[in-house]
């Protein structure tokens, strides 16, 4: 089981092979993967959230959100 998963669905067809979606919470936002054409799904699922994990990161933005204008 991975951390962070909270559910998943697999499938297989001839043209699609191997199929898995995959809905995870990591760091407090959900995420809706979708693996196809694969032919290990488990393994590539893993690998994208290792990478979501290592790579994205989320900003707030205080509001109002003040746009610089320009001065002539």
């Amino acid at each position: 089981k991975e951390p962070d998963v909270i559910a998943g669905k697999t499938g297989t067809t001839l043209l699609a092979k191997e199929v898995l979606i995959t809905v995870a919470n990591i760091n407090k936002h959900r995420y809706f993967l979708v693996v196809m054409g694969s032919e290990d799904r488990y393994t590539d699922t893993k690998l994208l959230l290792k990478w979501i994990r290592e790579n994205i990161v989320w900003k707030t933005q205080e509001f109002p959100l003040q746009i610089p204008t320009e001065t002539r």
